[in-house]
């Protein structure tokens, strides 16, 4: 099978080439972020503090993998843990002033550009390439699920 002609195989390409790009431009303005750590501060700076678990949920990674991951952001002094006052079995994330403090410098290395400064596509494009992954990764969820139930 020629791979350059399987979706499934362009779209593990390119999430792997835009993660290195990713991690370069993070690097290049000395940020101590992991690409995946930049993507669970990023859910922190739009939302404020989260369930561990809902982090977990939206990064469509392990509980084990999210945990990981943030116990690095409390040791590098990003975020903190807090139990949940009303479920003490939730975690809470909260960012911590120098978490909050790294969303300015981290506008500096352009990853949220990185669509527009690549793809440059017109936004009727972006539609169509964004509805084409939705149905993707809705079919992808159907089976995990279902696999699930057997």
């Amino acid at each position: 099978m020629d791979l350059s002609q399987s979706i499934t195989y362009q779209i593990t390409r390119a999430g792997n080439i835009l993660r290195k790009l990713a991690m370069q431009r993070v690097r290049k303005v000395q940020i101590n972020l992991s690409p995946e750590e930049a993507v669970l501060m990023n859910q922190l700076w739009d939302h404020g503090m989260l369930a561990q678990s809902q982090l977990a949920e939206w990064s469509v990674k392990d509980p084990s993998t999210v945990s990981r991951q943030i116990e690095q952001l409390v040791s590098k002094g990003y975020i903190q843990r807090d139990r949940d006052g009303s479920d003490r079995r939730e975690v809470r994330i909260a960012l911590t002033p120098l978490g909050i403090d790294l969303q300015s410098r981290f506008s500096d290395t352009r990853v949220d550009k990185m669509d527009d400064d690549l793809a440059n596509l017109s936004p009727s494009e972006v539609q169509i390439v964004l509805k084409a992954l939705a149905i993707i990764q809705e079919r992808a969820i159907d089976e995990l699920c279902l696999g699930k139930r057997q």
